[in-house]
Parts: C-alpha cells; sequence; structure tokens
C-alpha cells in the first residue's frame, strides 16, 4: 500500500464490513500491494532485524490498520498473509487501530512503518484541518498515498417506521444522524458529502462494538 510513506485508499463499505473482502477485491489489492511493497522494502533501510548465527536477517515492518472487525483489518490480514509467505527476509506485522486517523498520526510521528487512510484523510493533513489540526505542525514525515486498492462507498439508512418523515437530504437538518465511528476515514467522507449538500446534522457518537 505504501512506501517510505505507504497509505492506501481502502475504506470499508457494506460489501466488505458484512461478507468479508470480496475475491475480486482481494485479488487486485494482493497484485497491486506486491508490487508496492517490493518498492517500500527497497527504500526501507533498517527496520527491527536479528541475526541468529547463519541464519538472514528478518527484517519487521509494523503496518497499522483499523480497528479488528473492519473490512479494513480483514484486508490488511488477507494482504500481509500473502506478503509474509513469499517474502523470506521480511515480517509485516499488523498494528489494529481504532482507525485511519491513529494510523496516519501514528506514521507521521514514526510509530508505524506502513499505514492505512483514504483520500479524505490527506485533504485533512494537508490543510492541517479537521481531524489534522495541528498534527502537520509536529510531523517527523508526511504521508503520501502510494496506491489505491478500492472505492469507498457511502450510504445513510433510516429505519421503515421512519421513512414517511424524510423527503430529501435538507429534511436531515438539525437531527442526530451516525455517520460511523469518529476516527474512521469512511465517515468523514460522508460528512464530507452532508457538507457539500448543506446538511447541518448532530453527529451522535456510537458504541459500534456490540
Amino acid at each position: 500500500m505504501h512506501d517510505s510513506a505507504t497509505s492506501a485508499r481502502s475504506r470499508c463499505n457494506s460489501r466488505t464490513a458484512g461478507r468479508g473482502i470480496p475475491p475480486i477485491m482481494i485479488g487486485a489489492f494482493v497484485i497491486a500491494a506486491l508490487a508496492v511493497a517490493w518498492a517500500l522494502l527497497q527504500l526501507i533501510g533498517g527496520g527491527v532485524g536479528t541475526n541468529r548465527g547463519d541464519e538472514p536477517r528478518v527484517t519487521t515492518l509494523q503496518w497499522a490498520t483499523s480497528a479488528v472487525g473492519s473490512g479494513g483489518h480483514r484486508a490488511k490480514v488477507a494482504l500481509m498473509t500473502v506478503l509474509n509467505r513469499q517474502m523470506d527476509d521480511y515480517h509485516i506485522d499488523v498494528m489494529p487501530t481504532p482507525g485511519a486517523v491513529a494510523t496516519i498520526r501514528g506514521y507521521a510521528s514514526g510509530e508505524f512503518d506502513g499505514y492505512y487512510g483514504a483520500d479524505i484523510a490527506f485533504h485533512e493533513f494537508a490543510r492541517n484541518a479537521g481531524r489534522f489540526r495541528g498534527v502537520r505542525d509536529r510531523a517527523e514525515r508526511e504521508p503520501v498515498q502510494s496506491f489505491w486498492a478500492y472505492t469507498m462507498e457511502v450510504g445513510l439508512a433510516v429505519r421503515s417506521a421512519d421513512r414517511e418523515a424524510y423527503d430529501g437530504w435538507r429534511d436531515l437538518d438539525g437531527r442526530p444522524v451516525f455517520t460511523g465511528p469518529a476516527p474512521w476515514d469512511v465517515r468523514a467522507h460522508l460528512e464530507r458529502a452532508l457538507e457539500v449538500l448543506g446538511v447541518a446534522h448532530r453527529y451522535p457518537e456510537r458504541d459500534t462494538r456490540r
């Protein structure tokens, strides 16, 4: 997903969240990642490695992703399983975090070697605004997006009992609308769309672990 500033535009959608990662998506994900991972590993000068007698040195890379159970985490585990099986000199650890905000911040501060995120995060980071206000001022390195993995699909659902109360997007003004967990890029993407539509909803945080 990344080079010395590894990232991906991946995000979970209804298909990834409900039924796992579609096979065609994993195929494209893995093919692109194998090529980019090779370039990444050429650029990283010295990971954490050990020498045991005549055994080859193994470089460990920490690659941050979204929370356990999310589509992003499942995609990363599948991808790293393939890469770890094919690369004898490297081992990639999947590092779960609350979401893309944590992965990008962690990469920028030098905590992670690679990370997972979407274009919305790069817009905010570049402007030093939104969820990344002040982060760029403290960053040790700037993240870049090395390859795009799959589209971000977002949507909203209304309870069937309330369907008559909504005729259009404007009817969401002032209403509590849960757009996703706060650290997730998929939420930021949906919030940006609602802002363009002029919808001033109220965001209620929810515990999605239940």
